[in-house]
């Protein structure tokens, strides 16, 4: 993703989630311009990605070109696993491991998911794949999705005067 701020007072964020699993790998490249007209401008990155194996990866490429002093510009990137605490937790509470781990994915990707069009590409070893949001969730860890997954959810608020 790219966002170029040319105008003064403008405002941009950028939220990107991915899931991985089965080797999956995702690499997620964004730059963020900010021109020497555009003071007061401020800019968000959120990167965060959700391993379900021990064998997926997960890369953030940022780059920044700010020519302006007058700028505020941020960056962050998570990436962790399902926690097996939080599993435990859900299944003390009668749930099964397999929907537990389905409601942490879910989670994970709600506030996403909920900006995204019916549709979002899945990307496996076969080809590129359609599914609906709720084709993909619930999560599956008995194999139900084959090969190399991984999903990417990506949201982006266009740059805006205030």
């Amino acid at each position: 993703s790219k966002v170029v701020h040319a105008a003064p007072d403008t405002s941009s964020f950028i939220n990107t989630k991915s899931i991985s699993k089965g080797g999956g790998i995702s690499t997620f490249r964004n730059a963020v311009v900010v021109s020497e007209k555009a003071k007061n401008s401020k800019s968000a990155v959120s990167c965060e990605s959700l391993m379900l194996d021990d064998i997926s990866r997960s890369d953030t490429v940022p780059a920044m070109d700010i020519r302006c002093a007058d700028a505020d510009i941020g960056h962050e990137a998570r990436i962790g696993r399902i926690s097996d605490d939080a599993v435990f937790y859900l299944m003390n509470r009668g749930i099964s491991e397999e929907d537990a781990k389905a409601m942490i994915v879910s989670g994970f990707a709600d506030n996403v998911s909920k900006e995204l069009p019916l549709e979002y590409s899945v990307e496996s070893l076969s080809g590129d794949e359609k599914f609906g949001v709720n084709k993909f969730a619930p999560y599956h860890s008995n194999g139900d999705v084959a090969g190399i997954v991984t999903v990417k959810l990506f949201y982006h608020r266009s740059v805006s005067q205030r």
